[in-house]
């Protein structure tokens, strides 16, 4: 009998305060759900079906008490309806599909994406796998839920609630940069994860994607917006985010560009000029069709698949990993 969904998200998380691997038990009290950790005896609670277990320091609410019967935490997929409209767009879309190809996402039954934001990437995924997606982002992972049906976990990248070695592969996709730690965000991949792909924004990225950033990097400074915009906090070049990924304890066993394309770099240039000056918990939060984002995936595919081949050059870059 297999697992159902609940279980197999029981089965990674932990308490973030102990992390020591004993897990959380689910509660019910006044009507309300929690994760209860039998150490510390701390309720961390499921608000709008999203688990939300961030660290002492971070987090606002739940409650500490004698724990009761265990009670049935109730998470279970259901079909997804939308999807976050930026998944309909060309440079994005051909971005998730490089990723989705170079990770042979569509082998995996669980997929679990650290730094998920709205969870495009499970538009990309087949109906019947299960992703599970951690993020800081309260409101994006509530829109997540209700759009792609999928397990959600607001939790802090520097200290997740992820049992140590726990997940047989994991993603992480342009996280590291907003981090005001990157190296301590790496580490905790390190510890939770046995291999997974670490993708980043790199400072080698072409010219006709950011220019006035590209050379500005190349004078020590920056503008702060496009390629320093979404609130990145540090940038390194492909060299500098290899020595991070190996200092926090990975052995880097492959690589790749991701966002290679004419077209793509340059469509960017518009999506810079509109959103990358705000802050990313300001923007819309839209819902396009999610049966449109799949009906896509082909056309995108091919003009990829010509584009790829005028411009080598690449935004991000792909790391395969192994701790």
């Amino acid at each position: 009998m297999s697992a159902s969904d609940s279980e197999v998200l029981l089965s990674l998380l932990d308490c973030p305060d102990c992390l020591q691997g004993r897990g959380l038990v689910p509660q019910l009290h006044e009507d309300q759900t929690y994760l209860a950790c039998g150490i510390c005896h701390f309720f961390h609670p499921v608000r709008d079906e999203v688990a939300v277990l961030l660290p002492a320091a971070r987090r606002s609410g739940g409650l500490r008490r004698d724990l009761d019967k265990t009670s049935d935490l109730g998470l279970e997929r259901r079909p997804a309806r939308f999807v976050d409209p930026k998944a309909l767009v060309y440079s994005y879309a051909a971005r998730v599909e490089e990723l989705g190809r170079v990770c042979g996402l569509d082998d995996r039954a669980v997929v679990v994406d650290v730094g998920c934001s709205t969870a495009t990437l499970s538009s990309w995924l087949r109906p019947e796998q299960l992703y599970i997606g951690f993020d800081i982002s309260f409101d994006s992972l509530v829109f997540a839920r209700r759009g792609s049906g999928q397990l959600f976990v607001q939790a802090d990248a520097e200290r997740l609630p992820i049992k140590t070695g726990a997940l047989p592969f994991f993603v992480s996709r342009e996280v590291l940069e907003h981090l005001d730690n990157p190296l301590a965000g790496a580490r905790e991949l390190a510890r939770v994860g046995q291999s997974g792909v670490v993708v980043v924004p790199t400072l080698d990225f072409p010219f006709l994607y950011d220019p006035l950033n590209w050379a500005l990097a190349r004078l020590g400074r920056r503008a702060k917006f496009g390629i320093y915009g979404y609130g990145h906090k540090e940038l390194a070049d492909i060299a500098g985010w290899r020595a991070l990924l190996e200092q926090a304890g990975f052995e880097v066993r492959r690589e790749r560009p991701i966002g290679t394309g004419l077209c793509l770099n340059a469509s960017d240039v518009a999506w810079h000029l509109l959103y990358s000056w705000r802050d990313f918990d300001a923007l819309p939060r839209r819902a396009a069709p999610i049966a449109l984002a799949r009906s896509l995936r082909p056309l995108n595919r091919a003009a990829h698949g010509v584009d790829s081949k005028l411009l080598r050059g690449a935004v991000s870059h792909a790391f395969a990993v192994t701790a």
